[in-house]
């Protein structure tokens, strides 16, 4: 959303900036870093949820 940074997904490396997307598969190994001098700003989606509407870390079910 703002800011500047780079996502590292696997062995892959990529530049972050207002506009980015970037989509990060089930299980991925990732690390996201602020790199700017302004603190970078990220909206997180994650389907499926990820958190109970309480916040807490929803358990994955086997199907």
């Amino acid at each position: 959303m703002s800011g500047t940074g780079r996502a590292r997904v696997g062995r892959r490396t990529v530049r972050l900036r207002a506009g980015s997307l970037l989509v990060i598969g089930r299980g991925k190994w990732h690390r996201v870093t602020g790199t700017g001098g302004e603190p970078m700003v990220t909206l997180n989606l994650y389907v499926p949820p990820a958190y109970t509407t309480g916040g807490d870390v929803r358990v994955a079910v086997a199907r």
